[in-house]
């Protein structure tokens, strides 16, 4: 378990190290842009994320749930959105018969968004679009001491899919500071692996 949890530390900070210093760097970009008066007024929006996302499979236990991470973006002329999004959903974690103690299942999601936003006062809100990478990760711990049943390794396997995410985000700006919500569709193509369909949930 502790290497499979150190391989998989090692591959999320790689990836989210990956994906800051593209944000970063597409932030510097048009910084530079706007100091040559060429692409207008520019507000940065950065934030952390909480929310939960329902089972898009009642068949197996929810690989979403409970999720934590961060958004970060830029509006240009008050209107267009582009940002990058990155959720880490706990997922479940249950025991199960035929000699496995416990099978968990959590996801990591990886992406960019785009949206138009239309303000009224303090109050914005966004129609938008997430695109990006989902890692499914699935672990199963055996019970090697189960009567009739050979010594089986603890096992780790992680699917990546494509995601779409159409939405709409409402936010209360207050000076520079905001809060709000977001009501999405989150479609992870091709995540079955039974039959290839996709995976939907709220």
């Amino acid at each position: 378990f502790l290497r499979a949890f150190r391989w998989y530390a090692g591959d999320l900070m790689k990836r989210t190290a990956s994906l800051l210093l593209s944000a970063l760097f597409f932030v510097f970009l048009f910084f530079r842009s706007t100091e040559a008066h060429a692409l207008g007024p520019l507000d940065v929006e950065v934030g952390a994320r909480l929310g939960y996302a329902t089972n898009p499979n009642s068949d197996v236990g929810n690989p979403l749930g409970t999720g934590v991470g961060a958004r970060g973006g830029i509006e240009l002329f008050h209107r267009l959105y582009a940002g990058v999004n990155a959720m880490y959903y706990f997922g479940t974690s249950q025991n199960t018969p035929l000699g496995v103690e416990q099978q968990s299942t959590h996801s990591l999601l990886l992406g960019f968004e785009l949206g138009y936003s239309l303000h009224v006062s303090i109050l914005t809100i966004r129609p938008q679009l997430g695109i990006g990478e989902a890692n499914i990760t699935s672990f199963a711990q055996f019970n090697s001491a189960a009567e009739n049943t050979a010594v089986i390794p603890n096992n780790s396997v992680t699917y990546t899919h494509t995601y779409l995410e159409p939405g709409l985000v409402a936010l209360i700006n207050v000076g520079i500071v905001y809060v709000g919500a977001d009501a999405n569709i989150l479609v992870i193509t091709g995540a079955n692996e039974a039959d290839g369909n996709a995976y939907t949930s709220f």
